[in-house]
């Protein structure tokens, strides 16, 4: 669990849930675009964000959850297209950028201070979606989780990911990109594991990367 300023979020140990993508569970659409939003606390409960961040990455600062919290009271009545979601990176806090770490510290500290406002600065991804012709060896390192949304691709290496950008070079695969669904399910990086070690068996891949431009 995070510290408590973030909010409850998933741990280790959990039992893997399938998620099949439908038109009730599709992933959020994705801008690329950034957004500065002023939280404001109005009383009554704990000053708590509200989010889980994944843990893929110290500085990626990548929203997991978002639950009871000041997010989700900003969500309830912001502008159409302005809410904080699911898979959009924490860039920085009070003007301040930082790691996970860091943030841990910023929050800990706000939440001792007799103040009742918190800038928070969001980058949501673009999303790509590819299908990458099987089988073969995808040629890459990976990170991440048993509790992440998804797999971080550290490097390319040769193999069918280096193929398809030496085919589309106006859209690569490139390292730092997060693959969130593979075949239809997604957001478990261990079932999303699963499905790339079984690339010789399949036909071919269908798969969604999350990229964030900052």
């Amino acid at each position: 669990m995070f510290a408590a300023r973030w909010g409850a979020c998933c741990g280790e140990g959990e039992a893997v849930e399938v998620v099949l993508i439908t038109t009730d569970t599709a992933l959020a659409p994705a801008t690329g675009t950034a957004l500065v939003v002023e939280l404001c606390y109005s009383g009554g409960t704990a000053k708590d964000l509200g989010v889980g961040v994944d843990e893929i990455d110290e500085d990626l600062c990548i929203i997991k959850k978002i639950s009871d919290g000041m997010v989700m009271s900003y969500n309830k009545t912001c502008p159409f297209g302005k809410a904080i979601k699911v898979y959009d990176r924490i860039i920085s806090l009070n003007g301040k950028r930082g790691s996970l770490t860091v943030f841990n510290k910023m929050l800990a500290q706000w939440n001792e201070q007799d103040q009742n406002t918190l800038t928070i600065e969001v980058v949501q991804p673009t999303e790509t979606r590819v299908l990458i012709e099987c089988p073969g060896d995808l040629g890459a390192t990976f990170n991440y989780t048993q509790a992440s949304l998804g797999i971080l691709i550290t490097e390319i290496h040769y193999g069918l990911l280096s193929d398809w950008n030496k085919a589309h070079p106006d859209s690569p695969i490139k390292s730092g990109d997060l693959i969130v669904a593979v075949n239809g399910v997604a957001n478990k990086a261990p079932l999303l594991r699963l499905f790339l070690r079984r690339i010789n068996k399949s036909r071919a891949l269908d798969m969604t990367f999350m990229r964030y431009a900052c």
